[in-house]
């Protein structure tokens, strides 16, 4: 995963994500920044619902993006490659 960050106002900002993957099928993906800090919650010791629960009351989601929205992307990011099914910390 790539961060880039711009400088904006005199501050250094994040600007956008892209992940990479090079693993069987070069795979890239550019997702709203709002959606890497979110996925990065699964690491196995919370279900997804819970990371949905936290992100939604911590308003780091968008207002219409509902539970059937966030597991649908989880889903696609862990078909498609980008998330892994077995977290380190699984159990």
């Amino acid at each position: 995963m790539n961060a880039r960050h711009v400088v904006r106002d005199g501050r250094l900002v994040l600007e956008d994500f892209l992940f990479e993957m090079a693993e069987g099928i070069l795979a890239r993906l550019k997702p709203d920044p709002w959606v890497v800090p979110s996925l990065m919650q699964l690491d196995g010791t919370r279900s997804v619902g819970e990371v949905f629960v936290a992100a939604q009351a911590g308003k780091a989601l968008p207002r219409d993006f509902g539970m059937t929205d966030f597991t649908h992307l989880v889903s696609v990011m862990l078909e498609r490659g980008f998330l892994d099914a077995d977290a380190p910390h699984a159990t």
